[in-house]
């Protein structure tokens, strides 16, 4: 038997080369890894608490998405600052790029790096309804969708008065520049501390919607969608001397008017709707941007962490969310937990910026006269006949009707718009301001709704006719009209201005003395119908003393809107001439086939609120006053 012996293999020849020797300390390398001068490209967005990981807060300096810097070889988050030059941003991009991703992201950043006091957000969302979600956190005052038009209306009109409101107190305290102003909140001797609100950041999601009218209703007035792209212009412009910053979300470059895009320092690139919208010199960037993937951005000018300057890096904008996932994955599921962290963060503050009211739908007397200024039965009559009726839209300022200067008002409406109401509120705040000895009234009440509106020691006395028979100052019909217009006319002649009466003496009305006349008449158009002379009915007996500032004498009437048109085209009777001498106007519910023009918006309306029209006066939506 033989025994085989087994014999090792020949050695190999490279075991022990340099090659071989290399390959095993690879192998077994347990040191660093080697420096990658690449990053991955950005794909995924990072959600906003990691991208404030490590980061330093700063006044105004927002991060909002990832940035990617080839010759750096890093990707580091990338922060908006809405200071010096980039005071306001547009981001523009074709639908579904990520505008509205990059407007959360702005809001949810800000509301986690900024106290309330410090920052506040104003939105129009005219694109998708996103932004609504973000209403509850404390820094946002208002969120307004396209089809709600009274609250786009009132933003418009807060923000302009904010803007106003600024540039007088910096106007009138010389020196004073917007950082300087934010100190002086904190003063509470300075007008400045009046303010309650700091930084605003002005958002308007879908700039191409809203730039169209189409979003208004059908009876909108002439001119009204001009009014409103007019503001944004004006807080654009004005915008960074006193602390408004607007960030527009857009689809196309070409619908940002150049007197606003003057005024926008930072631009922001998402894949475009039309490549030719970009301009020339950024057509091959922009080209760089990868199809289908929301959110990729390239920045025209901003500084990164480091103050390094970027332009035209490549973006990638964050996920609005603070639970850590670097997803936009089931993100409306997660608004309302961010609220709540970013409400509970701040909720030690100790003041917050208030929620933007709107005008109400239901206002008490007693709401218009506390906020209005006092006025005593011994005050000079300018003080008196200053009248609190109502609140404005545009300030949330009682309206004061001054019919010292301009005596007369006229209501016009439906049934039960809140014609009567309106009269019932004059007035009561007749009376309240002036004795039985100061103001006498003639009340012309065809349905008997004035009844109690007047106090019978404030009503003109009657008086006896020839026949034996009492003409009334409470005019019930037509009969007693037409045998109360003769006495009317009688007790009025002795105010006619003579001729030849100086400037103090019209002051004074000199040539006559006594108490102011009030002529209030409910349901002018009952009165025209039942008139021998219709449309002209009492014009003979009032009209001089109706287009007269000096004789006392105050026209007050309702009329239904179906008459509206007709009546103040005329300029015929009683109601024609004080609408053609000018007074007060306010313009309650009615349809829109009432007024052909579109000088006068006749349109539905909710009670109690109309459109208030005065001569050398911006027209305001108003609220007027109801009397328990």
């Amino acid at each position: 038997m033989t025994t085989q012996i087994n014999q090792a293999p020949p050695p190999d020849p490279y075991n022990n080369s340099l090659r071989a020797q290399i390959l095993r300390n690879f192998a077994t390398y347990d040191g660093p890894p080697a420096y990658k001068p690449w990053r991955a490209p950005l794909r995924t967005p990072t959600s906003v608490d990691h991208l404030l990981a490590g980061y330093t807060p700063k006044r105004l300096s927002i991060p909002v998405a990832m940035i990617d810097r080839p010759y750096f070889h890093n990707q580091i988050p990338w922060a908006v600052e809405l200071t010096g030059t980039t005071n306001s941003l547009a981001i523009g991009g074709k639908p579904q790029a990520g505008k509205t991703t990059f407007l959360q992201t702005l809001i949810v950043a800000g509301a986690r790096t900024h106290a309330p006091k410090d920052l506040q957000f104003f939105c129009l969302d005219f694109s998708s309804g996103k932004l609504r979600p973000l209403e509850g956190l404390p820094h946002v005052a208002s969120v307004a969708t396209r089809i709600e038009v009274a609250r786009i209306r009132r933003t418009l009109a807060q923000l302009t008065a904010i803007a106003n409101f600024r540039e007088k107190v910096i106007s009138d305290h010389h020196g004073l520049d917007w950082a300087s102003y934010l100190q002086e909140r904190h003063n509470p001797q300075h007008l400045a501390s009046r303010d309650p609100y700091s930084d605003i950041v002005f958002i308007i999601d879908g700039w191409d919607n809203f730039t169209t009218d189409d979003w208004l209703p059908d009876d909108a007035i002439q001119g009204e969608h001009d009014k409103y792209i007019e503001q944004v212009t004006s807080l654009a412009r004005r915008g960074a001397n006193i602390g408004i910053h607007l960030a527009i979300g857009l689809n196309r470059w070409t619908a940002l008017r150049t007197t606003i895009r003057s005024s926008i320092g930072l631009k922001i690139d998402l894949s475009p709707a039309d490549i030719n919208d970009t301009g020339i010199e950024l057509t091959r960037v922009v080209n760089e941007i990868p199809p289908k993937s929301p959110g990729r951005a390239l920045s025209t000018h901003a500084k990164d962490y480091d103050g390094i300057e970027d332009a035209y890096m490549h973006l990638m904008v964050g996920a609005p969310r603070l639970d850590g996932l670097d997803t936009m994955a089931g993100i409306a599921q997660t608004f309302a937990t961010t609220v709540a962290t970013i409400t509970e963060q701040w909720k030690n503050e100790t003041s917050f910026p208030p929620k933007m009211e709107m005008l109400p739908a239901h206002l008490s007397y007693a709401d218009v006269t506390t906020k209005a200024p006092p006025a005593k039965h011994e005050d000079p009559e300018h003080l008196r006949w200053s009248l609190p009726v109502g609140l404005m839209e545009s300030t949330l300022e009682p309206l004061v009707l001054n019919v010292m200067q301009d005596p007369h008002v006229l209501v016009f409406g439906e049934n039960d718009s809140g014609k009567t109401q309106d009269l019932h509120t004059i007035a009561k705040a007749i009376t309240d301001r002036n004795t039985p000895q100061q103001v006498k009234f003639v009340v012309i009440d065809y349905d008997g709704d004035l009844e109690g509106a007047v106090p019978d020691e404030y009503m003109a006395p009657s008086a006896t006719l020839n026949d034996g028979t009492v003409a009334s100052t409470y005019i019930r019909n037509s009969l007693e009209l037409e045998k109360s217009a003769p006495l009317i006319r009688a007790g009025l002649e002795p105010r006619r201005q003579p001729a030849n009466v100086s400037k103090e003496d019209r002051a004074r009305h000199s040539w006559w003395s006594g108490p102011e006349i009030v002529l209030l008449c409910d349901d002018w158009h009952q009165v025209i119908t039942q008139h021998p002379l219709q449309y002209s009915a009492l014009q003979a007996e009032l009209a001089e003393f109706i287009e007269s500032r000096t004789s006392g004498f105050h026209f007050i009437a309702a009329c239904h809107s179906a008459q509206f048109y007709t009546l103040t085209s005329l300029n015929k009777g009683a109601l024609g001439v004080a609408w053609n001498r000018g007074g007060h106007v306010l313009v309650h519910s009615g349809n829109k086939d009432e007024y052909p023009g579109k000088e006068i918006p006749i349109r539905k309306r909710r009670p109690g609120e109309a459109l208030y029209i005065r001569r050398r006066q911006q027209r305001d939506t108003v609220q007027i006053a109801q009397l328990p």
